[in-house]
């Protein structure tokens, strides 16, 4: 990934899906600065006043965010986040989060004829025919796609209930009123909800519903699990560590299966790193990436 030159701020806006600076969570932005021990301290000053008073450079807001430090462990040197910019064609290599993993698959993503449109008028302003050099060797490229044959395969067909049998349309399959060959009974089954603001009642009932129309039987949800609203700043780690607690603190036995309800419509921290904890000595649960 490179790193889009500009204002550290800008950056942080944008990744952190704010409007404001005011509303950036510093707790996700990371380590900032360190609490060096420089061998020379004649005054003890903040660097808000060093840069007015010292340095006469008026700060527009940053004056109770955290300073970034471009020194050394033992040689700190604070400077306010908001004279900070980030210069280009930096790679960045670290982690990508939730939210810039999907920019990136979305802008990287093209469809076949957005691709190939691409592709021509790259060819077209490349102007290799003009080339001296290629046409001294007797080099020549065509102005057009290579065409090659190919055979479209047949669909394949699926069985469902009652010994239907089961064709795609338009490139999918549309299970709607259509049930499962060999449906399974749901008994154990818990709801976890990460803060989110939903009708879980609503939600289970329509869940019910749906998987009778499937041929599926499903009891009541054992237990809602419920996350404390203060735990919504901590670390995504945290949070699931806490929820796992409370669940193996209550729940009768191993469930089937657990319904996680998230709190972000698009992109979650919670569904990110693969998180792998033990329930009981043989059942565990993973949330993949």
């Amino acid at each position: 990934m490179i790193v889009q030159p500009g204002p550290v701020i800008d950056f942080l806006l944008a990744n952190l899906n704010v409007r404001e600076p005011h509303q950036i969570d510093w707790a996700k932005v990371g380590p900032r600065n360190g609490n060096g021990d420089g061998e020379v301290q004649p005054i003890e000053i903040t660097v808000y006043e060093y840069f007015i008073n010292h340095r006469h450079i008026e700060l527009r807001y940053s004056a109770d965010f955290p300073c970034i430090n471009v020194g050394k462990a033992r040689r700190p040197v604070f400077i306010p986040v908001e004279l900070c910019s980030l210069v280009s064609l930096q790679r960045y290599t670290k982690a990508l989060s939730t939210q810039q993993r999907a920019s990136l698959v979305e802008k990287s993503r093209q469809k076949p004829q957005e691709r190939m449109r691409v592709l021509t008028d790259a060819l077209k302003r490349s102007n290799y025919d003009a080339d001296p050099l290629l046409g001294s060797s007797g080099i020549s490229i065509n102005n057009q796609f290579t065409q090659v044959e190919g055979r479209v395969l047949p669909a394949p067909r699926l069985k469902v209930g009652n010994g239907e049998d089961f064709f795609p349309r338009n490139g999918r399959w549309n299970f709607n009123n259509k049930k499962f060959v060999e449906p399974k009974t749901i008994e154990r089954w818990a709801v976890v909800n990460f803060s989110a603001r939903c009708d879980i009642r609503g939600l289970c009932r329509d869940l019910i519903k749906c998987g009778g129309m499937k041929g599926i039987s499903i009891d009541q949800p054992w237990e809602v699990f419920e996350e404390n609203p203060s735990q919504r700043r901590n670390p995504p780690s945290v949070r699931v560590e806490n929820m796992f607690g409370m669940i193996k603190a209550k729940l009768p036995g191993p469930p089937q299966f657990f319904l996680c309800i998230l709190s972000e419509r698009k992109n979650s921290d919670i569904y990110g790193e693969p998180l792998f904890f033990p329930l009981h000595d043989d059942v565990c649960k993973v949330f993949p990436k």
